[in-house]
């Protein structure tokens, strides 16, 4: 082939022809080799010698039987020579011969490679899609839209391929088809369209290979995704108890995982894992309180004991007790040491490790409180509870008073009961009366203290409190979580939900006795207590008043109506319109101003550099900026649904009014500057045409001194814009 490239290169055709020639005339013929060649005289301009070279070459193998290589050097061919009519011919024959006409019909091989208006190329790219979408039932996708569909049918004299989706057929010419891409038998996203039956029959009866079958398709999938798949096919009401079995059901499945989290993914691992293998994966890399719930999560399951999982405890004991070695933790040490407890219980026949002793790390009362630094609530603090008592049997009851204040509320109710069925009254009343102090105390604590209160549970120890105490230390707790810093934002919204659901959810009886029974001075301290407690939301802040000033009316606020006090009242949606802009100033546009001043300041003279002294001048106006929103937003309130039901015009009050001047009604929105926009006919209570309506009754007149004349309506309407 090296002498043919030469003989080609030095423009010797009549050679090239001849070697050509005595290639062919070979046992085996270098086809490969001469397509080299044919590529050679394509870039010497000899189109007329190249046809003919390459149609003995096409001839000679297709004579031989080798339909094969034959195709692929007309293929080669057609590239090379984009206009020829004995390529294309020969490309046609030859893709029949070899593929039959099972795959792609004679008139589908017509309509592509057989138009030439179509290049080469494109022909026999399309012809091998095409062939694709008729196999039997194919699945499609259309693109653009991501429509999924399912081939029926192929008209061979109309050159039509139709495709049925959810809803509509649709017919492609071959051209049109383009948009067509296939897709496998089991795509899911398919077969939710077409086999929606036999899809819920999975959903219910082997919902593990409906999930496989998903994550063929799609690799992974988080819990929001596959919802939007299988949800359609259960109907939305049972979507929560079929993923709560499913999710049971995936702990012990061998090849679905599932992450961790309250939005969890489902993958396919790369390789079967058994369930206790995983679950010793699991703990080995866990820190340590996670190893410990992790005990506790496979100790209350109710399984056979089989050896694999005789060995997973033996396991996971030895890795608990090497958490309470010399100079651990001791809270960890503690913790993992009731854990030891509870595995030595499950499995008394195991061959446990030994179990260190827990007095150097036990320090006096404080026992339970180490613990609760890192585990307040669940089965771990249970644990510890329990082994206190066989750690400590003379002086338990002292060690659950002295920590109860600082439990959550389960942890809390727990020990009362225990307490109780010792007859501990005198502890628990302890207990109790540490709370009403306040010192050292959890919000769920005090959450424990009013529901106990209010049922009139433990009465030998509780009954003597007095509820008013209890009911301002909980609304002090609720004032003092209404600080950012008082604890993480997670740990405050979860504490304010529980002392807003303690207080106001279901019968309120028990609260109303409470405050009915309050004198003056402290129904006038609840309701600071109250407008502190701005964690909690303003609906229950407003029914919390109401409750208050139901009893103590004189309390009522009569004397200066809220738009001429100094407090801006605002909605909430303004409130983070303000908070916004001041997350700008603060987070966005200072920073920016300071790299201003840095780079200005390389320029050199700080005394002529204009854009220092900008820059400077930009810095001191934002920071006022920051400065009066700040104070804005301490001063602002809430405008209440109590205020915007007004039987008159005020803060929070649509109204409707007539032009004196025109007749026309016009319709006034008053809200706070924050959520003022006059296009829209919403104005600030204290803008000056505000001010005007403020305090007017329906049938009474507004007059306001606009520039150049007076303005004047008649109050037609008063209602709550919120």
């Amino acid at each position: 082939m090296d002498e043919l490239l030469k003989l080609v290169k030095n423009r010797k055709i009549e050679r090239v022809e001849s070697g050509w020639m005595d290639a062919l005339a070979q046992e085996a013929i270098p086809w490969e080799g001469l397509l080299d060649v044919a590529e050679a005289l394509e870039k010497a301009r000899e189109p007329q010698i190249l046809e003919t070279l390459l149609w003995y070459l096409v001839t000679e193998l297709g004579e031989r039987g080798d339909h094969g290589a034959a195709l692929e050097v007309a293929c080669h061919g057609s590239a090379l020579l984009s206009e020829s009519d004995v390529m294309r011919r020969e490309v046609s024959q030859l893709y029949l011969r070899v593929h039959g006409t099972d795959g792609a019909p004679e008139a589908l091989v017509s309509m592509t490679l057989g138009d030439r208006s179509v290049p080469l190329p494109v022909a026999m790219r399309r012809v091998e899609r095409l062939k694709a979408l008729l196999t039997g039932g194919a699945y499609v996708r259309e693109d653009p839209g991501a429509r999924y569909g399912r081939v029926d049918e192929f008209d061979g004299q109309r050159g039509v391929i139709t495709v049925r989706f959810e809803r509509s057929a649709k017919h492609y010419s071959p051209h049109e088809a383009e948009v067509l891409q296939p897709v496998g038998a089991d795509d899911f996203r398919a077969l939710v369209v077409f086999e929606r039956e036999r899809l819920g029959e999975l959903a219910r009866t082997d919902p593990e290979q409906l999930i496989e079958l998903a994550l063929a398709t799609f690799g992974r999938l988080d819990q929001n995704r596959l919802k939007l798949y299988i949800e359609p096919l259960l109907g939305s009401s049972a979507w929560g108890k079929w993923w709560g079995s499913l999710k049971r059901k995936l702990e012990h499945s061998a090849r679905i995982g599932l992450t961790a989290g309250s939005r969890p993914s489902l993958f396919l691992r790369a390789e079967p894992l058994g369930r206790e293998d995983r679950l010793r994966k699991a703990f080995d890399g866990a820190t340590p309180l996670k190893k410990l719930r992790l005990i506790t999560d496979v100790l209350a399951e109710k399984v056979e004991q089989t050896e694999e999982r005789r060995a997973l405890l033996v396991h996971f004991a030895v890795g608990a007790a090497a958490l309470a070695e010399p100079g651990a933790s001791p809270a960890i040490a503690l913790a993992a040491l009731a854990i030891l407890d509870r595995l030595a219980e499950a499995a008394p026949d195991l061959p446990l490790p030994e179990r260190p002793s827990p007095a150097q790390w036990i320090d006096g009362t404080d026992l339970v409180g180490q613990v609760l630094l890192r585990e307040p609530d669940g089965p771990v603090m249970d644990a510890v509870l329990d082994s206190v008592r066989r750690w400590l049997p003379d002086r338990w009851r002292e060690t659950y008073a002295a920590a109860m204040p600082r439990f959550s509320r389960a942890p809390c109710e727990r020990a009362a009961k225990t307490l109780t069925a010792a007859v501990a009254w005198d502890e628990l009343r302890g207990a109790a009366t540490a709370m009403l102090r306040g010192l050292d105390c959890s919000p769920g604590a005090v959450v424990w203290l009013w529901k106990a209160c209010s049922a009139n549970a433990y009465p030998q120890a509780l009954g003597e409190l007095d509820r008013m105490v209890c009911l301002r230390q909980i609304l002090g707790m609720a004032a003092a979580l209404s600080r950012a810093d008082a604890a993480p934002q997670a740990d405050r919204k979860q504490a304010l939900t529980q002392i807003r659901l303690a207080l106001l959810a279901g019968d309120k009886t028990v609260l109303s006795e409470t405050i009915a029974g309050c004198d003056t001075a402290a129904a006038r301290s609840l309701l600071l207590l109250i407008e502190q407690s701005t964690g909690l939301n303003q609906q229950s802040r407003d029914e919390l008043m109401r409750l208050v000033l139901s009893h103590q009316p004189e309390l009522r606020q009569v004397d200066k109506p809220p738009w001429d006090e100094d407090n801006i009242y605002t909605t909430a949606a303004g409130v983070d319109k303000r908070k916004l802009r001041l997350d700008y100033v603060v987070h966005t546009r200072l920073p920016e101003v300071i790299r201003e001043i840095g780079e200005a300041a390389s320029f050199g003279d700080l005394s002529e550099n204009a854009e220092y002294t900008a820059a400077l001048e930009e810095r001191g106006r934002l920071a006022q900026e920051a400065g009066v929103i700040q104070e804005e937003l301490a001063r602002s309130k809430h405008i209440t649904a109590e205020m915007a039901g007004a039987d008159h015009v005020a803060i929070g009050t649509s109204v409707r009014a007539r032009n004196l001047d025109s007749g026309e009604l016009e319709t006034f929105t008053f809200l706070g500057p924050w959520d003022a926009d006059p296009g829209r006919g919403v104005y600030s209570y204290r803008a000056p045409l505000s001010r005007a309506f403020m305090g007017r009754e329906v049938g009474q007149e507004v007059h306001f001194e606009a520039p150049g004349r007076v303005r004047r309506w008649e109050v037609v309407e008063v209602s709550s814009a919120i």
